[in-house]
C-alpha cells in the first residue's frame, strides 16, 4: 500500500541544525580562537573568547569585570599604555615580550589592542589579544648546560628588573601627560576669565551718587533733638 502525503512526517531540520552549529562554534572557540576580550573607553570588558585564565583573574571582593581590577601582576601597565595609545591614534598597537605573573609562574607574552567601532553607535571598542611568546628549542652542548642553568636562575630577577624600569618609565610618561592635560585645562578655564575681567577705559568715570532732599514729615534727627531737650 501506498502511504499518503499526510502519512510522512518531514525531518526536523533546522533546529538540530541550529544546535550542532552552535556546538561547534563553542569548540572552535574554546579550542582554536585565541583568548581575547572585548572592552570599552572606560577598561570595563565586555566580552570573552576563548580561554582567558592566563592572563586574567577574578578580583577579590564584589563581582566586577573591570580590566584593571582583572589583569594579572605584570600585566596591566602595559595594558594600559597600549590602549591610551589605540585611543589617540586609533591603530592597532603590538606589545611582545610582556613578563606577568600567572597560575603557573612567570610567563611572556605578547598581546595586540585592535580598535573597532560600531556600526549603530559611534562609541570605540577594543579587540585584545593575548598570545604566549613561542618557545625556542635549546640547542645547548653538554658542557654548555650548567651554563645555561645559572643564567636560567638569574634569568627571572632580570625580566622583574627589566619590568620595573618599563613600568617606571611608563608611569613617568603617564604622569606627564596627566600634567600636559592638566595645564591645558587651566588655560581653557582661564579664557573666559580674560575676556569679562577687562580694563578701564581711560574716558570712563565713576557713576555719581544720587542726592535726596529730605522729606518735610521725616523725622527728626538725633542732634535736633538734643537741642529742643537742653532749650
Amino acid at each position: 500500500m501506498r502511504r499518503r502525503r499526510s502519512d510522512i512526517s518531514a525531518p526536523k531540520g533546522p533546529p538540530a541544525a541550529l544546535s550542532i552549529e552552535k556546538e561547534v562554534e563553542r569548540e572552535l572557540v574554546n579550542r582554536f580562537v585565541p583568548a581575547s576580550i572585548v572592552v570599552n573607553s572606560e577598561m570595563e570588558i565586555l566580552q570573552f573568547r576563548g580561554k582567558t585564565g592566563a592572563y586574567l583573574e577574578p578580583a577579590v571582593g564584589q563581582p566586577t569585570f573591570s580590566l584593571s581590577k582583572m589583569a594579572r601582576e605584570g600585566l596591566l601597565i602595559d595594558l594600559r599604555a597600549a590602549l591610551n595609545t589605540a585611543k589617540k591614534e586609533n591603530v592597532p598597537v603590538r606589545k611582545e615580550g610582556v613578563s606577568i605573573q600567572s597560575y603557573e609562574g612567570t610567563r611572556l607574552i605578547n598581546f595586540e589592542v585592535i580598535p573597532i567601532q560600531g556600526e549603530e553607535t559611534k562609541e570605540r571598542f577594543y579587540i585584545v589579544v593575548f598570545q604566549d611568546t613561542p618557545t625556542v628549542p635549546s640547542s645547548k652542548t653538554a658542557s654548555e648546560q650548567p651554563l645555561a642553568k645559572e643564567a636560567r636562575k638569574d634569568l627571572p630577577l632580570a625580566r622583574q628588573n627589566e619590568r620595573l624600569t618599563r613600568e617606571i618609565r611608563q608611569l613617568r610618561g603617564q604622569l606627564q601627560s596627566l600634567i600636559e592635560e592638566h595645564e591645558t585645562t587651566s588655560e581653557e578655564f582661564k579664557t573666559p576669565l580674560t575676556k569679562n575681567c577687562r580694563a578701564p577705559t581711560r574716558n570712563w568715570k565713576p557713576p555719581r551718587k544720587s542726592y535726596s532732599p529730605p522729606m518735610k514729615n521725616s523725622p527728626p534727627s538725633m542732634k535736633s533733638c538734643k537741642i529742643a531737650i537742653s532749650n
